[in-house]
C-alpha cells in the first residue's frame, strides 16, 4: 500500500501484488486514509 500511495505503483499493480481485486484495495485503502479516486458504494 506504501507504494501505491506514493503513486510509485498503479492502483492494478498494488492489487495484483496483494492478490487481491482492485476493490478490496480501494477499501482497504479508504480504511488506511489513502486516496484512490475512486467511489465502491
Amino acid at each position: 500500500m506504501n507504494l501505491y500511495k506514493e503513486g510509485e505503483i498503479s492502483l492494478i499493480r498494488a492489487a495484483e501484488l496483494l492478490n487481491k481485486s482492485v476493490y478490496d484495495v480501494i477499501h482497504k485503502a479508504k480504511k488506511k486514509g489513502i486516496s484512490t479516486g475512486a467511489g465502491v458504494e
